[in-house]
């Protein structure tokens, strides 16, 4: 079956910071935080817009991609659905990066020790690396466990980044431009090709080089390239968000950045298309799986750019509330559990039917259970039943969400 997963999970960010080092490497912050994120005198809300923005994008794709008939997939609306949906991941990612800094400061802000505030993030790393491991078992069926899907990689991507916080923003680029630049060599000695059934579906063999080589490299989200996108959002949290060196995330060197990531993405697909793809794909298509230099880049250089406008236009603005934003902070403290439940409601229903139908295929209704219309508004509805459902669990504490778990377990 040809699937597009594009998934998704909440993380916090907090708030913008200053003052003076500690033995962490991080600076000890000196303004009072309140709920998941803050800058000082009220919440950041640029990145619990920017998850909300995710996860609709996220949900939408996947409603199409799993839903909609194979004919239909050519069509403009199809074609618009996925270009948007494509957008989910990077985003999610490089907010794990983003996130994980924030974080640490409001537990330094709290009076957390080092070694709490360590043992904290790596229960964190381990608790979404055994949800992503559940998750492949139980919605896409036991042999899908190692397919390395984007849980498995965030959980991945805590701990590494975790352990790389103490290094200058300087050092955290240069580690994330070394990753894309060798990813593309590295995809073609190992065999990445030869484990894409279809340019959407990935397979592999119970050995442990192909584990290994799934997780490093071949699988949806391996840590070659999309490390780049959670090293990024680490090395941007770093220079613009604290200590006493941190400049103005509101001025033009993060437009700047990201104008210059598109131009590039561009150039590469343009020279693609008159000089043919070049071993290696450092000159390549837009494309997803595998994530391309192109797609990479001009993926980051997006995200940046919306994380700067965002930043601009509604932090630290103005202390009211509104629908549009308590929309995007439920969702965003949600967004876990929303990503769990909503493949189970695809998914779950369409084995269902193929059973009690008596199909021999238990994936017959996969892509070909109704139009992309039809999808959409059903994506929507989705959208809406499950923000009903939010509100009401948000007011008794979310209690038994992964989101809830999380937190009990982290500690």
């Amino acid at each position: 079956m040809d699937r597009l997963r594009i998934p998704m999970r909440r993380l916090t960010g907090m708030s913008d910071v200053s003052s003076e080092r500690t033995g962490d490497g991080l600076p000890t912050p000196s303004v009072e935080v309140e709920g998941d994120t803050a800058v000082p005198g009220g919440r950041l809300d640029s990145i619990d817009i920017m998850r909300a923005v995710a996860i609709l994008l996220m949900v939408q794709i996947h409603f199409v991609e799993i839903l909609s008939r194979d004919p239909e997939w050519g069509s403009i609306l199809n074609r618009v659905v996925e270009t948007l949906g494509t957008a989910a991941a990077p985003i999610f990612t490089f907010l794990v990066g983003m996130s994980l800094y924030l974080a640490i400061i409001k537990q330094q802000s709290a009076g957390v020790t080092r070694g709490e505030i360590a043992a904290r993030n790596w229960r964190r790393g381990v608790f979404i690396l055994f949800v992503g491991f559940v998750f492949n078992v139980v919605i896409w069926m036991p042999r899908e466990v190692f397919s390395w899907d984007i849980l498995t990689f965030i959980g991945a991507a805590i701990l590494i980044v975790f352990s790389l916080r103490r290094l200058s923003p300087a050092s955290i680029i240069l580690i994330a431009v070394v990753i894309l630049l060798a990813s593309p060599a590295l995809r073609s000695v190992s065999g990445y090709a030869a484990h894409w059934i279809t340019p959407n579906e990935y397979a592999y063999q119970f050995t442990m080089k192909d584990v290994t080589l799934g997780f490093l490299l071949n699988g949806y989200f391996p840590l070659f390239p999309w490390l780049v996108f959670p090293l990024s959002g680490l090395a941007t949290a770093k220079y613009f968000l604290g200590g006493n060196t941190r400049r103005d995330a509101r001025g033009l060197t993060l437009p700047v950045v990201g104008a210059v990531l598109v131009l590039l993405s561009a150039a590469g697909i343009v020279l693609n298309s008159r000089v043919g793809e070049v071993p290696g794909w450092y000159l390549a298509n837009n494309d997803f799986y595998p994530a391309t230099t192109s797609f990479i880049i001009g993926a980051l250089g997006i995200v940046i750019l919306l994380f700067w406008a965002l930043h601009r236009w509604v932090d630290d603005r103005s202390e009211r509330e509104n629908h549009a934003l308590a929309f995007c902070r439920r969702y965003s403290r949600f967004s876990l559990t929303t990503y769990i439940v909503h493949h189970a409601v695809l998914v779950w229903p369409l084995l269902l039917a193929a059973t009690l139908s008596g199909k021999a295929d238990p994936w017959f209704y996969f892509e070909n259970a109704c139009g992309t219309p039809v999808a959409l508004v059903l994506a929507v509805v989705f959208i809406a039943l499950f923000y009903a459902l939010i509100v009401v669990w948000d007011r008794h504490g979310s209690r038994y969400s992964l989101e809830w778990f999380e937190r009990k377990f982290s500690g």
